[in-house]
């Protein structure tokens, strides 16, 4: 008779061999694209270079961001200087206006309780700020009739919240 092979169990990393390499693959492939990423970011001006360009981003209103910021509220790329800002008294109700607005119902931010509204170029200063909106303290009307509303407090989009 012939005689049988023996076999040899294998070796645990002879059978997972495959699976090591692709595994290493994976890697190779994720390290590609974080590699992607940093050559677009080298690829960007650094600050020296973009202080050289011309200084027009600096004339565009810069939106604030901390606590205890002063700026004004202004809508974002609109010149109109009769136009009125909405706010409201607590969170939930800018919520509504913003509803109201993009449906269109002007009327309707009338009914909402707590709602009020100031001319565009209004001093505040940021005193609260969650996901998109931030509360304002008005410091100084833009016109005599926002002066009644010095002092009060009220919510607002961040972006409406401006340095200029």
């Amino acid at each position: 008779m012939a005689e049988e092979k023996e076999s040899k169990p294998k070796k645990w990393y002879q059978k997972w061999w495959f699976f090591v390499i692709a595994v290493f693959l994976v890697l190779v492939v994720i390290g590609s694209m974080g590699e992607d990423k940093s050559s677009k970011q080298a690829s960007q001006p650094s600050k020296e270079t973009a202080s050289q360009q011309p200084q027009e981003a600096d004339n565009k209103p810069k939106q604030l961001k901390n606590l205890g910021d002063e700026g004004y509220l202004r809508y974002p790329d609109s010149n109109d200087s009769e136009a009125i800002v909405i706010l409201t008294a607590d969170r939930e109700n800018y919520k509504q206006v913003v509803t109201a607005g993009l449906s269109g119902d002007t009327l309707g931010i009338l009914e909402i309780p707590g709602a009020f509204g100031v001319s565009v170029g209004t001093q505040v200063k940021i005193i609260d700020t969650d996901v998109g909106v931030k509360r304002v303290r008005i410091l100084d009307g833009a016109t005599d009739v926002d002066d009644e509303k010095i002092g009060r407090t009220g919510w607002t989009a961040s972006e409406w919240v401006v340095n200029q």
